[in-house]
């Protein structure tokens, strides 16, 4: 209940972003569809990954400085 309780205002926050001129389908479909492409990515390094820690342990490092770079404003 928690969760679905979340989520459901997670969504509500994105939804208060469409832009006026934008086509709110057109907003979700494209939101949705990313938001597929985000979780399969993730699925598919998950399982080619595994428990290699070395591996694990790089991706973190990369990710953690690619979000460094972006609050700083480096673009990527």
């Amino acid at each position: 209940a928690v969760a679905l309780a979340f989520g459901v205002l997670h969504g509500i926050a994105h939804g208060g972003e469409v832009p006026g001129s934008a086509s709110p389908v057109a907003y979700v479909v494209g939101f949705v569809t990313a938001t597929v492409a985000l979780h399969l990515s993730g699925v598919v390094v998950g399982s080619t990954v595994g428990r290699n820690v070395a591996a694990r342990a790089t991706l973190a490092g990369a990710v953690s400085l690619a979000g460094v770079a972006l609050v700083a404003g480096v673009p990527l």
